[in-house]
């Protein structure tokens, strides 16, 4: 059994699952799995790292991501309380409640706000000002 490999400096143009692989520049790739593109070079993934977890016992209602100019967040609800997680910092804070049924919510980033939906009640929507939510 032949064994083909490709040794390459850098994929400054990342993947193209598009186009036949034959056919591709020497600057992307066909196919990556669990691996990054960051200044033209490849790397394996980071791992996965933990964060403190919630107190709140509810049944989890749904996550959206939250993305900023200057920060990126992980938005989720559980039971009735609405938690933000910024990817800097590995502690949630409740920012708000969603009283009601325990029904699904739906996320949707409108420009700097982000609205949470759950079919029911009325949205609520969260703002971002100087890192403080409200």
């Amino acid at each position: 059994m032949a064994i083909v490999s490709n040794g390459f400096i850098d994929l400054r143009n990342g993947m193209n699952a598009g186009r036949n692989p034959e056919l591709l520049p020497d600057t992307q790739c066909a196919r990556a799995i669990n691996v990054t593109f960051r200044g033209g070079l490849v790397s394996t993934r980071p791992a996965f790292t933990e964060v403190a977890a919630p107190t709140d016992t509810g049944a989890f209602r749904g996550a959206g991501r939250w993305s900023l100019e200057g920060s990126e967040r992980l938005v989720f609800v559980l039971g009735n309380s609405v938690y933000a997680l910024d990817i800097a910092s590995p502690v949630p804070e409740v920012v708000a409640t969603r009283p009601g049924p325990f029904t699904p919510c739906y996320f949707i980033q409108a420009d700097r706000y982000l609205v949470i939906q759950d079919a029911v009640g009325d949205p609520l929507v969260l703002q971002d000002t100087d890192g403080v939510i409200s």
